[in-house]
């Protein structure tokens, strides 16, 4: 994962310090659109809504905790940071999850297929690039294990 562009955060992107207090957290209203302010902090939230539209942000994280999160909620492999950014930030995001497996048969393969790419929309909200490379990843391996013994 890179800045789509060097140096610049997309329009759902900030670092933290830019934004309020951590003890400030405004409700959405239904129907309102995403922003940062209705998450609060130290704490990863994704919500369904209704179209199959999922709203999903965090404050006062890493980079590297959201993109652990990317890799559950957008179904991907390992992301590996390679952003540049340093320090506390925060983001939001609005789309629509790729349907899982294929259209059932005789079914419209029209509605099957989301308005934008989780890729796409992690590139037009944060302005993060995801592009497949082979990078050194730490795994960790369980190589013994034994029963407790009681005391």
């Amino acid at each position: 994962m890179t800045l789509a562009k060097p140096g610049k955060l997309g329009p759902r992107l900030r670092l933290h310090a830019d934004g309020p207090a951590c003890d400030a957290v405004v409700p959405r209203p239904p129907g309102a659109p995403v922003t940062f302010d209705m998450f609060p902090c130290n704490i990863y939230m994704a919500m369904n809504e209704p179209d199959n539209v999922t709203l999903a942000g965090a404050r006062n994280t890493s980079v590297e905790s959201m993109a652990a999160f990317f890799s559950s909620v957008g179904r991907m492999r390992p992301i590996v940071d390679r952003t540049g950014i340093k320090g506390a930030i925060d983001f939001s995001m609005e789309y629509t999850p790729e349907p899982r497996g294929a259209p059932a048969a005789g079914g419209d393969t029209e509605a099957a297929v989301p308005e934008a790419t989780f890729d796409q929309v992690v590139k037009d909200q944060l302005g993060l690039k995801l592009e497949p490379a082979k990078l050194p990843l730490e795994v960790p391996v369980v190589d013994h294990v034994e029963m407790p013994s009681e005391n």
